[in-house]
């Protein structure tokens, strides 16, 4: 526009205070608008290389970032992937996200550039997914844009109001990893066809979106889940899968992603060396250049993409490196389970453990069998280093104001689900003292005899710490392996029962029994006769 611009007048309006018409100056006019005598000698000439804008991303350092973004990269953006799309005059755009946040570049422009419009939404209705689902019908919404929980969130909405998005034609994935399983409940109500369900994968250094994958039943129902599908690179862009010495590696094998193309920003503003080190030489393309993602992902041989998440996002938990999403998408798949988030909890520094949260589905409750049966499914599907010590149960899952996870806005994990209900009390001495060393290690408040270690909270290291407090308490040399074998407090008090007898001396032994059959035979004499009717 710069150049149908130039030499035009510019109008200048106050917004703060209403005036007459006659009131506003347009510079180098008189007040009757004839030209004055001052010329105006037009906007400065802009060029497709000139910066566009500059927007602050954390990353993975936590320290903020501005990425330049040139016209050029911006304008690219919509030609090359208007053919996926049909952009045109009747789009109706949702501005959901922050203007912070390069997603709503894609928003404002992608109408804006094809005559479009763009509603631009209030921050309350972002948080009020009932509203949300208002607004997208009332306003006839085409393109929706969302992060996967904040989307998970407008399909429990949707299922309320129950009606069809009869306007949507589209809606864009983006700004976090989607787990197709996640729109298992969208799906049901409403297909994957209209409105088509686009997961693109983005990053603010390569100007919003990198690829694009329609979403399918199959994607959705896949029972055997390898990432996240993010399909295949925007026409004018190509992405890179590369080894640490920067060499291609083999289909199937997860490995960095680098992007090359004209999507790829101009830098980090006045941070050249932070620039040097993401973006890099193209070693296969002279006079090109890489973006580092820092992000994981695989090729099928038929060239679709998989993400996997970040290298730098991976927990490493006693020697194992482990992707929370891999944990994420196995939640997923159990129908008790609606959305679900796996981190690191560091309540006890000494003992971090992977905690996951779960919003469950409609109608599942937050009981003791239904931890069970999540517990269960996880251990079909993942090696023991891998399940979760406590799966806490969320209305909903905490998001940011721009609808990505909010991890600091985690509770406590809880460690067990029926602390607040009945449980089955110990019988003997030895059982209350077997459940008192449970609740002791585990950190629970209460524990009932037939409730399992592992499922509760309890993993390999724990398991250690309980049993050196049987060999303290009971004087026995119990091994982690009859814990294994006995896990419920029941089941080990009864271990526990059957060692002290076997290393018992038999006079001792014998001597106890006698004790025990006079107290029984003095109970029944002095037992008070039954009274008759």
């Amino acid at each position: 526009l710069a150049g149908e611009l130039a030499g035009a007048a510019g109008a200048f309006v106050d917004l703060d205070e209403p005036l007459p018409a006659a009131d506003a100056r347009t510079p180098g006019t008189d007040g009757d608008g004839s030209v004055g005598e001052t010329p105006f000698t037009g906007c400065a000439r802009v060029s497709g290389q000139d910066t566009a804008y500059v927007i602050y991303t954390s990353g993975s350092t936590g320290r903020p970032k501005g990425v330049r973004v040139s016209h050029d990269n911006l304008l690219r953006l919509f030609t090359t992937s208007a053919g996926l799309f049909g952009f045109d005059e009747h789009g109706v755009w949702s501005m959901f996200h922050s203007a912070a946040f390069d997603f709503s570049v894609w928003e404002i422009y992608g109408a804006l550039l094809h005559g479009g419009r763009v509603h631009v939404i209030p921050y309350a209705t972002t948080r009020d997914p009932d509203a949300m689902w208002r607004l997208v019908r009332d306003e006839s919404i085409t393109m929706l844009s969302q992060t996967p929980t904040a989307f998970a969130h407008l399909t429990h909405a949707a299922a309320r109001a129950g009606h069809p998005p009869t306007s949507l034609t589209h809606v864009v994935f983006g700004g976090e990893a989607l787990n197709p399983a996640q729109l298992a409940e969208w799906a049901a109500h409403y297909g994957t066809d209209t409105p088509e369900l686009v997961n693109m994968y983005g990053i603010t250094e390569t100007t919003v979106h990198v690829t694009h994958h329609r979403v399918t039943d199959a994607d959705i129902h896949d029972p055997h889940p390898h990432g996240s599908p993010i399909g295949t690179p925007l026409p004018d862009l190509t992405l890179h899968l590369l080894d640490e010495h920067l060499d291609p590696v083999e289909d199937l094998t997860v490995a960095e992603i680098y992007v090359s193309g004209p999507g790829v920003a101009q830098g980090y503003l006045d941070r050249p060396a932070l620039t040097a080190g993401r973006f890099l030489p193209d070693p296969h393309r002279p006079g090109g250049r890489l973006y580092r993602s820092g992000d994981l992902a695989h090729r099928t041989p038929d060239g679709r993409y998989h993400h996997h998440g970040r290298s730098d996002h991976q927990i490493k938990l006693r020697g194992f490196r482990i992707e929370p999403g891999e944990i994420e998408r196995i939640l997923l798949a159990h129908p008790f389970i609606h959305a679900a988030a796996v981190t690191l909890d560091r309540t006890d520094p000494a003992h971090p453990q992977l905690a996951a949260y779960a919003v469950l589905a409609d109608a599942t409750p937050a009981a003791p069998a239904t931890h069970r049966e999540l517990h269960d499914h996880l251990a079909q599907h993942l090696p023991p280093h891998m399940i979760p010590s406590t799966i806490t149960p969320l209305p909903a899952l905490p998001t940011t104001p721009n609808g990505k996870l909010d991890p600091a806005q985690l509770p406590t994990p809880i460690r067990a689900w029926h602390d607040a209900g009945p449980v089955d009390g110990p019988r003997d001495d030895i059982e209350a003292s077997v459940a008192e060393l449970f609740t002791e290690v585990l950190g629970v408040q209460r524990i009932g005899i037939h409730d399992g270690f592992f499922d509760i909270g309890g993993d390999s290291l724990l398991a250690i710490r309980l049993m050196a407090r049987v060999r303290r308490v009971f004087g026995l040399r119990l091994q982690v392996r009859a814990l294994l074998e006995a896990p419920t407090v029941a089941q080990l008090a009864a271990v526990v029962t059957e060692t002290l007898v076997a290393e018992m001396d038999p006079a001792e032994l014998e001597a106890l029994l006698t004790a025990e059959e006079e107290h029984a035979d003095g109970s029944h004499e002095t037992a008070p006769e039954k009274r008759t009717a």
